[in-house]
């Protein structure tokens, strides 16, 4: 079976015509209007639940240890063309010694062929802040599925310390964030 994606809101109009012939001249027809409506969709999820990035230096410089996360992405009503950024992360507040940094590591494509892809917004580890940091950009893909995104997005995440710490530990949300670009 083939999957076919149509555009968001997009509404499908079926005239259904139902005909009763008798041997000779007689027809009766009933005509009626059948809509077929695609809702929007715009998702991003992750299986991988909190983590910890662990230090094995405490001095001004030292990284920590790595996290990769798998995004599931799913869209049917991006905006034409590229969107940049699709994809960005937040802190709720920032570390006090330390830097969060993200990395995405790759996109593979879930959907048809001609669906959009992800790509890297820039090389790299990236500093995330307290205000919304790009991650990803969409690149367009053709037909319908230039609209479409259906596909795994990996990010790796680390820590960068700062400052000299001492012992201790801190948490921080983590909103990691879709955007149509409309």
């Amino acid at each position: 079976m083939r999957r076919q994606t149509v555009g968001t809101g997009a509404k499908l109009r079926v005239l259904l015509l139902v005909a009763a012939v008798a041997a000779g001249s007689c027809v009766s027809a009933w005509a009626m209007i059948c809509d077929v409506n695609v809702p929007p969709v715009l998702s991003i999820s992750a299986e991988t639940g909190d983590f910890t990035l662990t230090f094995s230096g405490f001095l001004t410089g030292a990284v920590s240890s790595t996290q990769e996360v798998t995004y599931r992405v799913q869209a049917n009503n991006m905006a034409a063309g590229t969107v940049s950024p699709a994809v960005t992360a937040e802190l709720g507040s920032a570390f006090g010694a330390a830097a969060l940094e993200g990395d995405v590591s790759g996109y593979s494509n879930l959907g048809e062929s001609e669906f959009s892809n992800l790509e890297e917004g820039e090389p790299g580890y990236i500093e995330i802040g307290t205000s919304s940091t790009a991650l990803a950009n969409k690149k367009p893909g053709t037909g319908h599925g230039e609209y479409c995104l259906d596909g795994n997005l990996v990010v790796t995440w680390r820590a960068r310390l700062i400052a000299d710490t001492p012992a201790g530990s801190e948490n921080r949300s983590l909103i990691v964030t879709l955007k149509d670009g409309n």
